[in-house]
């Protein structure tokens, strides 16, 4: 589904659109199976995105420096260009407080990515509930 889309996209718009993915929920590792056989793919097919993205939505586990080191260990074991990233969800529920808000922002900032936090619908405390 990936090529087909991808090469969708790039007939309709060319480059004047901007493919981003793969926006999986996976941090990008060498020892992560799934990352790999994707970067083994889009090599092999030759239909890269133009932004990397994923979900950091794993709680306390996950920084951005140790997920995008472990992003470029894969683009240089694949030979496949460091383009932008973009964080396209961050925080868990209880992390979307000033100070979980302030720590992500610091993350993003610090390898110059853009970033969305995550929309948890339903939790109190974004509601002003407790």
């Amino acid at each position: 589904m990936w090529r087909r889309s991808y090469n969708a996209f790039r007939k309709a718009f060319g480059t004047d659109v901007t493919i981003q993915g793969p926006s999986t929920s996976a941090e990008p590792k060498l020892s992560n199976g799934w990352w790999t056989t994707f970067a083994q793919y889009i090599k092999t097919n030759d239909c890269i995105p133009d932004t990397w993205t994923w979900h950091m939505e794993s709680g306390g586990s996950q920084n951005m420096l140790e997920s995008t080191a472990g992003l470029h260990s894969i683009l240089n074991h694949y030979g496949l260009p460091c383009n932008n990233i973009n964080i396209n969800e961050y925080a868990t529920a209880s992390e979307q407080v000033s100070n979980g808000g302030a720590w992500w922002i610091s993350q993003l900032e610090r390898v110059d990515a853009p970033g969305l936090r995550g929309n948890w619908q339903g939790y109190p405390g974004l509601r002003g509930e407790s």
